[in-house]
C-alpha cells in the first residue's frame, strides 16, 4: 500500500493522523515519504488537520517535512483559520505557536533579502524548545 493511498474522501494516512493528534504516527509515516501537503477532496491537508488538532510538536514535524502553512483549503481557509474554527481548549497555545512560526519565517525572509547578515535556518523543533513557548504549551 502506498503511504499516500488515500479514502473517499481524499485523505491520507498521514491527514488522519494529523487530524487524531497521533504524532508518533504522523512522524513514521513521515519517515516513509507521506507528503504533509497533499490536498483532500476540501483542498484542507495534513498541516490543516495537525493545526486543527492543537498539536504543536505534530504540526512542527510536518513543517520540517515540507508542510506548507499558506494552503488554503476549497474554501480559502489557511490551517491559521482552522485553530480558529476549532474553538478547542488550546487553540489559544495553537494560535500562539503559528505566530511564532510566522515570525521566524519574516525574520528569516527579512535576513536573506538584505543578506547583510548570515543566518542558519531552524528546524521548527527549535521554535517548540524556547523556554517562553514551552511554558505556553504545557497544560
Amino acid at each position: 500500500v502506498g503511504v499516500d493511498s488515500m479514502n473517499h474522501l481524499g485523505q491520507t494516512s498521514l491527514f488522519c493522523a494529523s487530524l487524531l493528534g497521533f504524532t508518533g504516527v504522523a512522524e513514521k509515516l513521515l519517515q516513509y515519504g507521506a507528503n504533509p501537503n497533499h490536498r483532500c477532496n476540501d483542498g484542507s491537508t495534513p498541516v490543516h488537520a495537525a493545526v486543527f488538532s492543537c498539536n504543536p510538536w505534530l504540526l512542527s514535524s510536518l513543517m520540517d517535512a515540507g508542510g506548507d502553512l499558506r494552503l488554503h483549503d476549497d474554501q480559502g481557509r489557511i490551517p491559521k483559520d482552522w485553530a480558529k474554527a476549532g474553538a478547542q481548549e488550546n487553540s489559544p497555545k495553537m494560535l500562539a505557536f503559528l505566530k511564532r512560526c510566522e515570525s521566524q519565517m519574516q525574520s528569516l525572509l527579512q535576513t536573506h533579502l538584505s543578506r547583510d547578515a548570515r543566518t542558519t535556518l531552524t528546524s521548527s523543533k527549535t521554535l517548540l524548545s524556547s523556554a517562553s513557548l514551552l511554558k505556553l504549551l504545557r497544560p
